[in-house]
């Protein structure tokens, strides 16, 4: 009876520890989290770029400093190209809540103070502010799916 319970506690642990294992490798490379999070500051600073920049070149500017960083962050290959997880519904809730709620206030905000107040300073700490909130936010987020994933029965 005994020896029983020991093999089941034993069993328990090595599902446990692949569990573990597995959420470890369900989560996504940090530089990808760091390239939407510098594609969101980008898109943040963008009106201050088509105003400082002359009139043809401001509206490529952007664009090419998106390709830039992705260029960047893409240039290794990734570890693992297949799928990891599939978004649910309480998943796209919480992203959007988490990244798309705090990115479209602080994007009309720091629009609105430096269209109406000119306020060029606004833009820059706003894309500052959007880099630093996506980051932690997205590697917030896919820690926690990764979990979410690995512990479902």
């Amino acid at each position: 009876m005994e020896n029983n319970e020991v093999e089941a506690r034993e069993a328990l642990a090595e599902v446990d520890r692949i569990r573990e294992v597995n959420e470890h490798h369900l989560r996504r490379p940090k530089r990808y989290w760091i390239m939407f999070a510098a594609f969101f500051a980008l898109w943040v600073l963008s009106p201050l770029l088509y105003a400082v920049v002359p009139e043809p070149y401001g509206y490529f500017l952007p664009v090419v400093l998106v390709a830039v960083v992705a260029a960047i962050f893409l240039w290794r290959k990734p570890r693992d190209m297949r799928i990891r997880y599939t978004l649910d519904e309480t998943m796209l809730r919480q992203l959007m809540v988490g990244v798309v709620v705090p990115f479209v206030v602080l994007k009309v905000v720091s629009l609105g103070l430096f269209q109406l107040l000119g306020w060029w300073w606004v833009l820059p700490v706003a894309a500052v502010a959007t880099f630093v909130i996506i980051y932690l936010r997205f590697g917030a987020l896919d820690r926690q799916w990764a979990h979410t994933v690995s512990h479902r029965e």
